[in-house]
């Protein structure tokens, strides 16, 4: 817009506004934005190194003719959204379900040392390897969540029973 010299704007001058059209989150067709859409990205190859987009452009989000991370990443804030949660999915979140926590861990846990182009398989790096370096992003992450709440940890089954045991040991001694 043009200005005048005491700073106003002029009359007939016009605003440029930038948008950004939201990410296409749904790769495979099927109306929802889930770890399957994620895998078909993954699947590409290690992305944490970048792959060329050539013939796969639909998964070069921010459109630099590579895939990679801050693709995933795009995913990952896209496909929150449009799932209805206020921040992105974190790494880690091999679920999708909006909280880092032990169901995640275990995923990771199941796969660890294999080689996997999956998510929900605890590659969160996007590298190919289901390692520390993915356990590192679940743990950095544990017990959080993409709506902005800490999750809090559910109690083991050994927790409640040991307070079932003390309960009733208090209740015998009187």
């Amino acid at each position: 817009p043009e200005v005048d010299p005491d700073g106003m704007y002029l009359a007939n001058s016009t605003i440029s506004i930038e948008y950004m059209a939201p990410i296409n989150c749904d790769f495979d067709g099927n109306e929802t934005c889930d770890v399957d859409d994620l895998n078909m990205m993954l699947a590409l190859g290690p992305i944490a190194g970048g792959v060329p987009a050539t013939g796969n452009e639909m998964f070069d989000l921010n459109g630099d003719g590579t895939i990679d991370t801050s693709d995933r990443d795009a995913w990952l804030a896209g496909a929150a959204s449009e799932n209805g949660l206020s921040s992105p999915y974190k790494l880690g979140d091999a679920t999708l379900d909006g909280t880092v926590d032990g169901s995640d861990f275990l995923a990771w846990n199941d796969n660890k040392f294999d080689n996997s182009l999956q998510w929900n398989a605890g590659d969160f790096n996007s590298d190919g390897v289901v390692d520390g370096a993915d356990f590192l992003a679940w743990n950095s992450n544990k017990f959080t969540s993409s709506d902005g709440v800490n999750a809090v940890p559910e109690p083991s089954l050994l927790t409640l029973l040991l307070a079932g045991v003390s309960g009733l040991a208090i209740v015998r001694r009187r």
